[in-house]
């Protein structure tokens, strides 16, 4: 649950032009979230790419997009098996 009011809150960040701030929340909700899929870490690593890509970091996006990808496909796998 902090993972997803973390995340929530770093888009406020990002909507209303501090996208720094953005980038500290989205780090801190992926560091909560930890490592099982759910979608409080879609949620972090989706609007730490966005942050990111906001400050400039366009290497740090595409990481966190490669984090927001399988991240999603293994969501995907659980709700097959």
């Amino acid at each position: 649950m902090t993972a997803w009011v973390l995340g929530r809150h770093a888009m406020v960040g990002l909507n209303y032009g501090a996208p720094a701030q953005a980038v500290r929340n989205a780090a801190l909700a992926r560091r909560k979230v930890g490592t099982r899929p759910s979608g409080a870490a879609a949620l972090a690593a989706a609007v730490n790419a966005r942050a990111l890509a906001a400050v400039g970091d366009i290497p740090g996006a595409r990481r966190a997009l490669v984090a927001w990808s399988v991240g999603i496909r293994c969501m995907a796998d659980a709700e097959i098996t």
